[in-house]
This record gives structure tokens, sequence and C-alpha cells, in this order.
């Protein structure tokens, strides 16, 4: 979601004032009052011209906003956040071209009737990576698909992967791809879509 705000929230007639951030799922308050607050614990959510209202396990809670920021704010709340298979844009009608095992349960439910094993289908190839070397063989595999197939590299997430965002991306742009999305998978992995860059036009 990435919407953030400084402003005064009002807790049980308390004020403070706060850095309230609104992420996948959850409001995060910081400052004179920090909380994390799931998004499915907010009740009688409203807006007006005093800001965003709610009430957590009973207690009023109010947001001060501008009426427009509060309405925003209370749409982004009450949208659920896009699925997985979404985020990686594939779907039985656009399918993907899996490269090698899907060892994440939220990635095999994701690609659930969204997997071709015809090449020439696919809107979009994607792979599983723990090493250069897996890294290596994907694009080998990949070079069958036809030309301009963005794929999906899925690997560790956060600085203690062993392979993980940064050494995937230097192998990635050393082969001739360039980075255009990045979207979480799971507490585990983070997957990376790229292109093969287009040659320069002298």
């Amino acid at each position: 979601m990435g919407m953030e705000a400084e402003t005064t929230c009002v807790w049980a007639g308390q004020p403070a004032a706060v850095k309230i951030l609104l992420e996948a799922g959850e409001i995060i308050l910081r400052g004179g009052l920090k909380r994390r607050l799931p998004v499915a614990s907010l009740d009688n959510r409203r807006a007006d011209n005093k800001g965003l209202h709610f009430t957590v396990e009973g207690q009023p809670v109010t947001l001060a906003l501008p009426h427009a920021a509060a309405a925003k704010w209370l749409h982004k709340i009450e949208t659920p956040p896009p699925t997985l298979a979404e985020k990686l844009g594939v779907s039985k009608a656009r399918p993907t071209y899996v490269i090698g095992p899907v060892p994440d349960p939220a990635l095999e439910v994701a690609l659930n009737g969204a997997v071709t094993a015809d090449g020439a289908r696919c809107h979009s190839a994607l792979a599983v990576v723990s090493s250069a070397a897996a890294l290596g063989t994907v694009l080998t595999a990949h070079t069958a698909l036809p030309a301009g197939t963005p794929i999906w590299i899925v690997h560790g997430k956060g600085r203690s992967a062993a392979f993980g965002e940064a050494p995937v991306r230097d192998a990635m742009r050393q082969a001739g791809f360039i980075d255009s999305k990045v979207t979480a998978v799971s507490s585990q992995y983070t997957a990376t879509r790229y292109a093969a860059q287009k040659p320069n036009r002298t």
C-alpha cells in the first residue's frame, strides 16, 4: 500500500504526535504512540472532515487527516490487497512457463491453474534459484522461449539469503537483462521480474 503521514492520533481521548504508515495489511504508528494495527482489527471505520476514525478492541481512535486524505486512507484500507498471482501477472489466460521446481507453498498456490508446458503459449517464465549455477541453467532454458519473454526470478529474501536480490541482479544484468519489478512471495522468497535489454540504436 505504501502510504504515510505525520499527524495527531487521538487514542481513547489521549492525543499523541505520530507518524503513520499504511503497509500491506496493517497501520503502523510511530513517534508518541507506537502500535502495529492489523487492518482486520479496525472496526467501525469511517472518514470525515476530522480525520480517519475506527475502533480497536472497543477503544476509539482518530487519525487527524484532511477529509480527502482520510477518505483515501479509508479506501486503501478497505481495498483487498492484490493476490500473489495478480502481482506476478499470471492467470489461466496469461500462463507462465515454470523452469525447475517450485519449493514454496505460497508460490504453488499462486501458480495453480496458471502454468503452461507449451513455451509458445506463455506470457512469462518463472524460476526459483538458489545459486549462480542454478541461474545459469535457468537462463539456458529461457533461450528456448519466444524472444522477449519476461522472466520472474524467485530468490532468497533478505540479507541472510545465500543467493539473494543483489547477486541475482548482478548476474542478470551481466547476462543482458534489466529488472523492472520486485514483489514479495513469502517470508523466504522475493520475485524480481526481468526482461532482455533492447540493443541501443545508433
